[in-house]
């Protein structure tokens, strides 16, 4: 009998990304596979694609919200065996949906993963394969364990977070970890939600021979001066590198003198060491 697996992707005016994001989704054999789409942009559909559902939902929800809002859609339908989480602005290398599938369905309570690559001249170049949970620089910290597709490993690697794309785990117990996005409305509701997972037992598996590719470049063209976006990435709260989510992501799962102890170590790290890639993405 095939499982079924619903793949939850929020978008946000990103037309283009998305179209392509769609057209790397290969159905696994033994998979019948539901894309909900959580659109906080313009009205969009897809009538040439019957798999696809778009969930209309304000523009003010931002990836936390959304993959909230898709996460009570697929406990209220029920039927579901699996969840992935994708976005809109990546793609799927060929054969990681079966490669996540086939993770899944062996191993139970885990959580099967995808690394994240970059298109270099047109070739896949690790951007990054996982995180540490508590690294000194925080967002900034992350692990590169191979550098090419030809490179990585062929054995799953567990690990203790990574971002919130090319994700598949089991669906049975969704409702006991609903997102946070009061706290984490934009950044850092993923490393959130797999703290927790992680505490409840779960193992965060990478799965080296899948992969996604980030489509969209993380140097945007500046509407404001660099002073004034380094000072809103600094306060606002959809920043990973903001004061309030540094804050509140340790507040959360740390005591009072760890959380205190970290995230004086990782805010200062992050925006002195830590600044020209700051700068880099803003």
């Amino acid at each position: 009998m095939s499982k079924t697996c619903a793949i939850i992707i929020p978008t946000y005016n990103e037309l283009e990304e998305l179209q392509k994001c769609l057209a790397t989704l290969e159905f696994p054999e033994g998979l019948d596979m539901k894309v909900l789409i959580i659109n906080a942009g313009d009205e969009i559909s897809f009538p040439d694609r019957p798999y696809v559902e778009v969930l209309k939902v304000p523009s003010d929800h931002f990836w936390g919200t959304c993959i909230r809002v898709g996460f009570e859609e697929v406990i209220k339908r029920g039927g579901f065996d699996y969840v992935m989480l994708a976005n809109a602005d990546t793609t799927f290398l060929p054969g990681s949906i079966q490669g996540l599938f086939d993770y899944v369905k062996a191993h139970p309570r885990h959580i099967a993963v995808c690394p994240a690559y970059d298109l270099v001249d047109g070739k896949p170049v690790i951007h990054y394969s996982d995180q540490l949970q508590w690294g000194f620089l925080y967002y900034g910290k992350i692990n590169r364990r191979w550098e090419t597709l030809s490179d990585a490993p062929k054995e799953p690697i567990e690990v203790e977070l990574v971002g919130g794309q090319g994700v598949m785990f089991e669906a049975d117990e969704l409702a006991k970890f609903p997102m946070d996005d009061k706290r984490f409305p934009q950044a850092a509701g993923d490393h959130d939600l797999w703290v927790r997972f992680r505490q409840a037992g779960y193992k965060l598996m990478l799965i080296p021979t899948t992969g996604i590719v980030n489509e969209r470049p993380l140097s945007q063209k500046r509407k404001k001066s660099l002073m004034a976006t380094l000072w809103w990435r600094m306060t606002c709260k959809e920043q990973g590198e903001s004061i309030f989510v540094m804050w509140n992501l340790r507040r959360k799962h740390l005591s009072l003198p760890s959380a205190v102890v970290s995230f004086l170590i990782s805010f200062i790290g992050r925006w002195t060491v830590g600044l020209p890639k700051i700068i880099g993405r803003s």
